[in-house]
């Protein structure tokens, strides 16, 4: 009990350390950006046909090339200095232990990734919260556009999102997978910057999977090697004709990676020295 009081203390202590962290405030300057652009030009599009928008507009931003890239860029930025040691830090280890600091490290990496999709999630409908459907529906101006892509609106609105899944299910499973896609890429960063002692490698190898997941949109069979691809609903299988990745696979493949990320994570502080890195 005394490992878990402890542990949440170091993860409160970094979440209040991470509110002055001008990486976290610039991820969410930039993701607000690229997110009104994007919903903005859908808005135009409606009042054009004199239709209205629903809230249900998430699910979609992952079907925007630039967005999804500078949103799954969010968690490199938030992450990127993990294991997160310095002068600050090293009185924890000496007063907790370094399970302490490991376990707390880990849970703020969990609730910095649900608090940073449901602001996605706000940031989606908060801009237009005047200008909303608040139905349960996908509304004419999506469903319309899922339909009849429009040469005027730069927005994709994913035919196989509306057709198959309801508003609520689209919103659930995007927010479960892009918040387990984000856990991973903060364990990743975590479990490599641990073994090679540096603040950059880590880093490189979650931008390397980021930038390479679009080759999966030319190269279907990509797609079950990509872990950041299966965030993604509209890249997930639907039947068993389609040779993509099922939800199922998705879900094991994550919570088989994040598991194996833990172990080394704590495999690797367990057995090496405590190096301790100044914030730039």
């Amino acid at each position: 009990m005394n490992l878990i009081k402890s542990s949440i203390r170091v993860c409160m202590q970094k979440f209040r350390l991470s509110l002055t962290d001008i990486r976290v405030w610039m991820a969410l300057v930039i993701a607000a950006i690229f997110i009104f652009t994007y919903e903005k030009d859908i808005f135009d599009y409606a009042q054009g046909i004199d239709a209205e928008v629903t809230p249900w507009l998430f699910p979609f931003l992952n079907g925007q090339k630039f967005i999804r890239i500078i949103l799954l860029l969010g968690p490199v930025l938030f992450f990127c200095n993990a294991p997160f040691v310095n002068s600050s830090y090293i009185y924890t280890v000496i007063r907790a232990g370094r399970n302490t600091l490991t376990i707390g490290n880990i849970i703020y990496i969990i609730l910095f990734s649900i608090l940073y999709y449901i602001f996605i999630i706000i940031l989606s409908i908060l801009p237009f919260v005047f200008n909303i459907d608040w139905s349960f529906e996908w509304g004419t101006a999506l469903g319309t556009l899922s339909m009849y892509p429009s040469e005027n609106v730069i927005a994709i609105i994913s035919g196989k999102i509306t057709t198959f899944f309801s508003p609520l299910q689209a919103m659930f499973f995007t927010f479960l997978l892009s918040f387990v896609c984000s856990v991973f890429l903060g364990l990743l960063i975590y479990a490599i910057n641990s073994i090679t002692k540096t603040r950059f490698m880590g880093t490189v190898t979650a931008v390397f999977l980021i930038l390479c997941e679009p080759l999966s949109r030319n190269f279907i069979k990509l797609m079950w090697f990509s872990p950041v691809s299966w965030s993604n609903i509209d890249y997930l299988s639907i039947s068993s004709i389609d040779d993509l990745p099922t939800f199922e696979f998705a879900i094991i493949s994550y919570t088989t990676i994040i598991v194996a990320l833990i172990i080394i994570i704590f495999f690797t502080n367990k057995h090496s020295d405590i190096t301790i890195i100044e914030e730039e």
